[in-house]
């Protein structure tokens, strides 16, 4: 005969609560282990949700939550990429794709500098130019393949190939 037992949810109380680690393995020799995270196919009903959250404390700063894509040490290969893709709305009636937020801490700070420009590699590149290159730029002028006359346009901001490649080389 079995017995119904009811368990009680433990948590740190006077301490630190439990940490969790997952990970796939390393490898000598090929490519290491995958880690996925899913929920299963709802039928009937909506699918699960994954959150990823960091606790909160009261000393010393706010916990981190970090993403990194893998590295490549490949001369002809990219390291990974790191993608936010929010779900998609399929139905014909009116179905509306997710979004995707992202936004900075706030600064409650009462002194602060202003960063006017960036030392790039000796460089001095303003910072508006800096922050419309990590943004996003086009190609705007590459003559018939030439490419010393590249030249980029970040948002509404003209960039040379000197500042552009000066930024991505970082500052």
């Amino acid at each position: 005969r079995c017995r119904n037992r009811r368990r009680r949810r433990r948590r740190g109380s006077g301490g630190v609560s439990g940490g969790m680690m997952l990970r796939s393995g390393a490898s000598s020799a090929g490519d290491s282990g995958a880690v996925e995270m899913s929920t299963g196919v709802a039928v009937g009903g909506a699918g699960g949700n994954i959150k990823l959250a960091v606790g909160s404390g009261d000393s010393g700063a706010g916990g981190n939550l970090t993403a990194f894509a893998g590295e490549s040490t490949d001369a002809l290969a990219a390291g990974g990429n790191l993608v936010l893709s929010a779900g998609v709305g399929s139905s014909r009636e009116g179905g509306r794709g997710g979004t995707v937020g992202v936004a900075g801490g706030e600064a409650f700070g009462t002194e602060s500098c202003l960063i006017t420009e960036y030392d790039c590699g000796g460089l001095v590149v303003p910072s508006e130019v800096y922050d419309a290159v990590k943004r996003g730029c086009e190609l705007s002028g590459a003559f018939y393949g030439i490419t010393e006359t590249r030249s980029y346009v970040c948002g509404l901001v003209p960039v040379s190939s000197d500042e552009f490649d000066a930024v991505m080389q970082g500052c």
